[in-house]
């Protein structure tokens, strides 16, 4: 589980500094990939709030996907090709809490085939 300050120094860092990062945490997306996050499971109370929160781990862009509702997925469309990490942010009385959810994404990626009319066009 991810703390706050772990996630907040993410967004801190200086991306230009020619250092050498690992995102191993995150997971490498395509541009126009679906993700979709199957009913995630957070221990939260009614004085709790939660959303569901996507950063490029490359640029420091966030997006919240979603606000969480007990047993509802949550899908989302990539914009921009990155690593990525999914977390919930979980907010009670000012303090925030950050769990990691990029495990539990399912990646999917949709594609239309063009109409040759059954020919197999070869280069």
């Amino acid at each position: 589980m991810k703390t706050g300050s772990e996630i907040n120094n993410i967004n801190e860092n200086n991306q230009n500094d020619l250092v050498y990062r690992d995102y191993d945490k995150g997971i490498e997306l395509e541009k126009g990939t679906r993700i979709t996050i199957t009913s995630p499971e957070l221990d939260i109370t009614d004085d709790e709030n939660a959303g569901i929160w996507l950063i490029n781990l490359k640029t420091d862009e966030t997006s919240k996907i979603t606000d969480y509702a007990k047993n509802i997925s949550a899908l989302y469309q990539i914009k921009e090709t990155g690593a990525y990490l999914v977390y919930a942010l979980i907010e009670k009385n000012g303090s925030c809490q950050y769990v990691d959810l990029t495990e539990q994404c399912i990646k999917s990626v949709e594609y239309d085939l063009p109409n040759n009319y059954g020919i197999i066009l070869l280069k």
